[in-house]
C-alpha cells in the first residue's frame, strides 16, 4: 500500500504525554508510516526516542535566518511553488538559481529542503484544509530527505538538477492534478 509520513514540526515541544504517544509509535509501528520530527538538537528528545530515530541534519548553519539566506530561501521558494508546466523552464530557473549564488549541489539541497519545510510551516499556521498540497509537499521531502543521504554530491551539475525538475514536476502531477 501507501507509504505515510507524520511531520511533527518544534517537536522539542511537546508535552510528556505527546513524547510518549510518539514513543510507543515508534516502538509499534503500524504498516507504511515515517515520521519527520523538525528539532534543533538531538539531544531535545528523549533517549528512547533518539534510539528509534535516524537523523538528519538540515539546518547544518546555526545562522539559518541571515540576510543572504532569506534571500536565497525567498527566491527558491518562489521558484520551486511556480506554476511550471514546461520543464525546461523550471530546469533553466534551477540551474541559474545555483549559478547566481555558486551553490554546491549539498548546499542547494539543503536550501530546497527548508523551503519544503518552511511551506509546511506556512500551511499548518494556515490551518487550511490543504490535503493534496500537504501530500506533494511530504512526498518531496521523501525524495529529497534521501537524494540528501545518497548523492554523490560529484554528480555532474545538470543531471541532478534536471532530476530535481523532474521530481517536481512529477510529484505535483501526480498529488496536484486538477487542484491549479
Amino acid at each position: 500500500g501507501k507509504h505515510k509520513f507524520g511531520v511533527i514540526l518544534d517537536g522539542e515541544l511537546l508535552t510528556r504525554e505527546a513524547r510518549s504517544s510518539l514513543l510507543k509509535l515508534l516502538e509499534e509501528p503500524v504498516g507504511n508510516f515515517s515520521t519527520i520530527i523538525s528539532i534543533p538538537y538531538k539531544s531535545f528528545l528523549l533517549p528512547t526516542i533518539r534510539s528509534r530515530a535516524f537523523f538528519v541534519p538540515i539546518f547544518l548553519n546555526p545562522d539559518i535566518f541571515t540576510d543572504e539566506n532569506k534571500r536565497l530561501i525567498d527566491k527558491l521558494s518562489l521558484i520551486v511553488f511556480d506554476e511550471y508546466e514546461n520543464f525546461f523552464v523550471l530546469y533553466e530557473e534551477l540551474s541559474e538559481f545555483v549559478e547566481e549564488f555558486s551553490l554546491s549541489l549539498k548546499d542547494f539541497l539543503d536550501i530546497l529542503i527548508r523551503v519544503i519545510l518552511l511551506r509546511f510551516r506556512q500551511i499548518i499556521d494556515e490551518d487550511d484544509d490543504r490535503d493534496d498540497e500537504i501530500t506533494y509537499l511530504v512526498a518531496l521531502m521523501d525524495v529529497f530527505m534521501k537524494m540528501f543521504l545518497v548523492v554523490n554530491f560529484n554528480i555532474n551539475r545538470r543531471l541532478f538538477l534536471f532530476k530535481v525538475a523532474i521530481t517536481f514536476l512529477d510529484l505535483k502531477d501526480k498529488f496536484m492534478r486538477g487542484k491549479r
